[in-house]
């Protein structure tokens, strides 16, 4: 009875053991994080990359690093000079797989080595496919290693899910000067040019084009010393920020409102960026619907065409013909616009906790209908 009463113990210890959370592991093999400048970093041989997209330099002290989930990696700092101590931070490890690779792509491109380019860059895509920059990286280095047939699928199998994204860089990037002539590059483009433009497009409009499955264009801000403007690009039928496009940057605005511009170069900045936004919104369509915008910051429910929106402290609920879609929201509802298809959201969106406190910017949003 005694050996049973044992053994028993041992399999109940053993099957509580088995059920429980999984242990924490290594991080894969010459992966390591540590603080640099303040900012935390991945680093995986001669490889750099920001362990956070949003890069804070305020990490003081990494204390521990550990595998989480087989998935994840965790990050427990101090940070502001002390006043914030065993700070967790977790990030996806693919998505920092995803970093590594792109950094060792652009390595290669820098050498003119496009088929590693194209490796590396097709392998970050691939582990991060949410972040498009990969995919017009490698778009750009089969472009350069004389693969037009590659580089034409990659555009019409990535293009399609951010329309405004490839119009840009398209714009932008010399290493993407080739792609206009690829097959299906003229998708890039509306049939008749929109007659929307920065200057036109007031703080309670939107601009809306039919391209990319639908996308809404508004102002949006971050409130600082100095302010900085942009132009969101959002998609009507995700709700995905497609692009947001720098008007006013920090480095331009020398007075607490990006009015002031610190000196002639800042101007020019300035124009040339308003000058590109002006070109995309025209050359896809974008057209202007004033005053649309309807302030909610008083967080009320809005009744409007058929359609009934809600607000809560962490989404906001539009219901049609009896039927209900929700859109999670990290801020608070500053102005939403209704359009036959979705809600358009102006969101005072908090940005995450820094050493001065919780930092936030209006961006913009969508919620489909349902």
């Amino acid at each position: 009875m005694r050996t049973t009463i044992v053994v028993l113990g041992m399999l109940l210890a053993t099957t509580a053991g088995a059920g429980g959370p999984p242990k924490p592991k290594p991080l894969p093999a010459g992966m390591k994080v540590i603080a640099k400048d303040n900012r935390a970093v991945v680093q995986q041989g001669a490889l750099t990359v920001p362990l956070r997209d949003d890069d804070p330099a305020d990490f003081d002290k990494i204390s521990k690093v550990e595998l989480v989930e087989g998935k994840f990696i965790e990050v427990t700092a101090n940070r502001c000079s002390g006043a914030l101590t065993d700070d967790v931070t977790r990030v996806p490890l693919a998505k920092v797989q995803a970093k590594l690779d792109n950094a060792a792509g652009l390595a290669a491109h820098a050498k003119k080595q496009y088929s590693t380019a194209i490796t590396k860059f097709g392998s970050a895509l691939q582990k991060d496919p949410e972040t498009l920059a990969y995919a017009t990286n490698l778009m750009a280095a089969q472009l350069l290693g004389k693969k037009t047939q590659l580089a034409a699928q990659t555009l019409a199998m990535q293009g399609r899910k951010n329309v405004i994204w490839f119009a840009w860089r398209m714009a932008v990037d010399a290493d993407l000067a080739g792609a206009k002539a690829l097959k299906g590059a003229q998708d890039f483009a509306a049939t008749k040019p929109g007659t929307a433009s920065v200057g036109k497009l007031g703080t309670k409009d939107v601009a809306l084009s039919t391209l990319g499955g639908g996308m809404a264009a508004l102002h949006t801000s971050k409130p600082g010393q100095p302010e900085t403007t942009d132009i969101d690009v959002v998609s009507l039928s995700t709700g995905k920020l497609l692009a947001r496009l720098p008007l006013t940057t920090s480095e331009d605005a020398c007075d607490d409102t990006p009015q002031h511009p610190c000196d002639d170069a800042a101007t020019a900045r300035i124009t040339e960026r308003t000058k590109l936004a002006d070109t995309l919104l025209a050359s896809l369509g974008f057209e202007i619907k004033a005053n649309v915008f309807i302030d909610v910051r008083n967080g009320d429910p809005v009744s409007r065409d058929g359609v009934r929106v809600e607000f809560s402290d962490d989404e906001i609920t539009a219901e049609k013909n009896g039927a209900e879609r929700t859109l999670a929201i990290a801020g608070n509802a500053s102005a939403i616009a209704i359009t036959p298809t979705a809600v358009i959201v102006k969101l005072n969106e908090h940005g995450g906790f820094s050493c001065t406190g919780v930092s936030s910017r209006f961006a913009g949003a969508a919620l489909a209908l349902p």
